[in-house]
């Protein structure tokens, strides 16, 4: 599913639990020359104190 640069999969029956993946680096199948991963945004978000939030069935 694609709205002008934001791509979403969906993808059903493939894992037991939904689950969200990023592709950090990619952008509409161009590499981009510089970002910030997605894991360094959760760490620094985590040294602030903010809650990473998830949930299971």
């Amino acid at each position: 599913m694609k709205n002008e640069q934001c791509v979403i999969g969906l993808i059903q029956g493939m894992f037991d639990k939904n689950n969200m993946t990023f592709n950090p680096g990619w952008n509409e199948a161009k590499n981009l020359e510089s970002f910030t991963d997605v894991r360094e945004l959760q760490k620094q978000l985590k040294e602030k104190g903010i809650k990473i939030l998830t949930k299971s069935k």
